[in-house]
């Protein structure tokens, strides 16, 4: 059974006749219609019944189909495994960037791609970390940089640190604490602030229990943030490369604290994307931009 024979039974299954099915394929129902039968014919078994309606897959037609998406898959990971252990410089790669990365790193670490390879396609998600992952692991996406979690260390794929920084607490001019200095956990505590979901900057491990008022304004993205904070209500513990155009612009100050932490920035892969010299070309050029970005610790 070829991948061909495969695609023909599921697109009956999904398009609920022959004829249908034939349109969709590109291909006429006569020939359709012979080559199942000579699917059936190599199997012994029955997998489609033509009914008034149109047509159904039988029993072990549709355990048939079942698999078939099941190999299908891994076909098609296979190809784009070999693509890119090719090393070639040319056809598409699949990017996962993380919302936080969205405003800075993004547009440098793009820009500095299609200089250096300009025979490459780009085709660029971004999104936060929960939604990336799964789409890594599903082979729909070749490369992501995100914020990693302790828990990858365990999931077999491949961490390449790219970016750290300070995280660094901003406040609009007006805000009582824009003015004062050496804040303290419990002073700064005392304000609404806010944070990525996905990073937990406010969680109790770095700031203590009082936490919970720290977490009052949460998203995964900054730009859901930022209009409390230029309003004056809230604080907001952001990387310094997030928050560098706003405080050029004299829209916020960086908060004097007496606590510091940084938060680390990755490239995740694969294992077998991982091999692929284009990949690693990719990662280092990553590398490249956050140093850019990495700013004084």
């Amino acid at each position: 059974m070829d991948v061909k024979s495969l695609r023909q039974l599921l697109a009956i299954r999904a398009n609920g006749s022959f004829a249908k099915a034939a349109r969709a394929l590109g291909m006429s129902q006569p020939a359709l219609s012979s080559a199942v039968s000579r699917l059936e014919d190599t199997f012994g078994v029955k997998l489609v019944d033509r009914t008034p309606n149109g047509s159904e897959l039988t029993q072990i037609g549709a355990l048939f189909a079942e698999r078939a998406s099941l190999i299908i898959a891994a076909t098609e990971q296979m190809i784009r495994d070999s693509e890119l252990l090719a090393g070639g410089e040319t056809g598409i790669v699949r990017l996962g960037i993380g919302s936080a990365m969205r405003v800075d790193f993004m547009p440098r670490f793009v820009s500095a791609l299609a200089q250096r390879y300009d025979r490459l396609g780009l085709h660029v998600q971004v999104s936060d970390r929960d939604k990336l992952l799964p789409m890594l692991m599903n082979r729909e996406l070749d490369l992501i940089v995100c914020a990693p979690d302790a828990e990858l260390a365990h999931s077999g794929l491949v961490v390449t640190e790219v970016l750290t920084t300070r995280v660094v607490a901003v406040a609009h001019p007006d805000h009582p604490l824009a003015s004062e200095r050496g804040i303290s956990r419990e002073r700064f505590a005392e304000f609404p602030s806010g944070g990525t979901s996905a990073q937990k900057y406010t969680n109790v491990t770095i700031l203590g229990e009082a936490a919970g008022n720290l977490e009052k304004y949460v998203a995964n993205d900054y730009d859901a943030l930022w209009p409390v904070v230029l309003m004056g209500r809230a604080t907001l513990l952001v990387p310094a490369f997030v928050a560098q155009p706003y405080i050029a612009s004299g829209q916020v100050v960086e908060v004097d604290l007496q606590w510091a932490f940084e938060v680390s920035f990755a490239a995740i892969t694969t294992r077998a994307t991982h091999a692929s010299p284009l990949i690693s070309k990719l990662i280092a050029c990553a590398r490249d931009v956050g140093a850019t970005l990495s700013g004084p610790r």
